[in-house]
């Protein structure tokens, strides 16, 4: 039998933070403590009424439920925790101190009520994957999310950084392509961050602007490849930033579960902080998979206080790595979002995420914005359009269109139907269609 492969020593480099040292705990020690801290939520997530089978096994003399039952207990949707609404609970309303609600991607969005020790945890878990990031002290965040509309993504990044005791400048998503308003903070000392929807950050041009950044976090897309290192998109956004690929990072959570997978300059993949979180990775059948296979992640928000889930079906796809990291760390890291569970496509045999498309599309540089429009054929197979506006010239169209007919047919096997349009057509077609995100996919299956 073939002897596991050993993980580096646990230790930890100056700058990380005490709450992230975790990271560096060997694995017996923090797999000792995530199983304490599983005890204690899966006991309080009872006290809600939409954990009912977690009630009625501990009234009926189960005690308390361990690690070894997690498999025995249901999975909770976004639909059903939609349907559960304030019975998702487990404390009265007047404990709320903040409502926040879901990007509505895949649905209407849903209400998530944390109270005080919840927006604590919340410091606490980003001001861990900021560190890991690189953020400390003294830094400066420059922070091109949006903190409105009850959009949590804000609202933790800025709450981590001022744990860690680090500056922010607020500019907002609507200044996220805006090489101006980022050159406008280049006066500040100190090392600067830049978080932004990487998309956005790839458009940018701080050629002719002395800012110098120190790292770009990116959320909302995947920065990474199946090989764990950077990908298209990642290129794209150092070389418009003038940054090192590993300078490009990611940072994966869900509004839902408040937990944070993050990934450092040297990480291939997103820690998961095991005080905070415990996850699975599951096959369609609802059984785990093996590591680095992909599978639907399935996330237990250890610590919650206001809305505590237990096995909660986020419905993204991605790999579990549990082997060494390069950066030290023995925690285990997740893969790149693949897509959605509902996202998957077949095309004439063949499988896919909609990620794999985006891949090619970000490696061709004239490509300006696109949009990927899926129909149903029948059954057995789905029908791609990709609408593209390019850069430049229309006499360089027809080149391009080879370039990329060829890209995708090598790299995917799947040569979609490409359509040339404009600026307006893309607008028009995603009017109706409002995201905090910018809008990619639009899945007209079932119409």
């Amino acid at each position: 039998m073939k002897k596991p492969e050993s993980f580096p020593p646990a230790c930890h480099p100056s700058g990380v933070i005490p709450a992230g040292r975790i990271h560096f705990w060997p694995i017996d020690r923090w797999r000792a403590l995530q199983r304490r801290r599983l005890r204690q939520h899966l006991a309080w997530a009872a006290k809600s009424p939409l954990n009912r089978q977690l009630a009625r096994r501990t009234k009926t003399g189960r005690g308390v439920i361990t690690a070894d039952d997690l498999l025995d207990l249901p999975i909770i949707t976004k639909q059903e925790l939609a349907l559960a609404e304030s019975g998702a609970l487990a404390v009265p309303t007047d404990r709320i101190a903040e409502w926040v609600t879901t990007s509505g991607t895949t649905g209407r969005p849903l209400q998530i009520g944390l109270t005080a020790r919840d927006l604590s945890r919340l410091a606490e878990n980003e001001a861990v994957a900021l560190n890991l990031a690189g953020l400390q002290p003294g830094d400066t965040l420059l922070l091109a999310v949006a903190m409105d509309r009850m959009f949590i993504a804000g609202l933790a990044y800025w709450l981590g950084a001022q744990k860690i005791g680090a500056a922010c400048v607020r500019i907002g998503s609507q200044f996220a392509s805006t090489a101006q308003m980022l050159c406008a903070w280049k006066t500040l000392s100190g090392r600067k961050f830049l978080m932004t929807v990487p998309s956005l950050a790839s458009q940018l041009s701080i050629s002719d602007c002395p800012l110098r950044l120190e790292a770009v976090i990116g959320i909302g897309e995947p920065l990474l490849g199946p090989d764990l290192r950077p990908n298209a998109l990642a290129a794209c956004v150092a070389k418009s930033l003038a940054l090192p690929a590993d300078r490009v990072l990611s940072t994966y959570a869900s509004t839902e579960t408040c937990t944070t997978f993050a990934q450092g300059p040297r990480c291939k993949g997103g820690h998961l902080n095991p005080r905070l979180g415990w996850v699975e990775i599951l096959d369609d059948q609802n059984q785990p998979v093996n590591p680095g296979t992909p599978g639907n992640i399935v996330i237990t928000p250890l610590g919650v206080e206001g809305m505590p889930l237990v096995r909660f079906a986020t419905g993204d796809i991605a790999a579990l790595y549990t082997a060494p990291c390069p950066c030290g760390r023995t925690t285990p890291r997740l893969g790149p979002i693949l897509g959605r569970q509902s996202q998957l496509l077949k095309v004439r045999g063949t499988s896919l995420y909609p990620a794999a498309i985006f891949d090619v599309l970000n490696s061709i540089r004239q490509i300006e914005d696109y949009l990927l429009v899926v129909e149903s054929t029948h059954d057995l197979s789905d029908k791609l359009a990709v609408y593209v506006h390019f850069a430049g010239g229309k006499s360089r169209i027809p080149h391009l269109c080879r370039t990329l007919k060829a890209a995708t047919g090598g790299r995917l096997k799947v040569t979609p139907d490409i359509r040339i349009c404009s600026r307006e057509e893309l607008a028009a077609f995603r009017a109706g269609h409002p995201a905090r995100k910018p809008i990619r996919f639009l899945d007209r299956r079932g119409r």
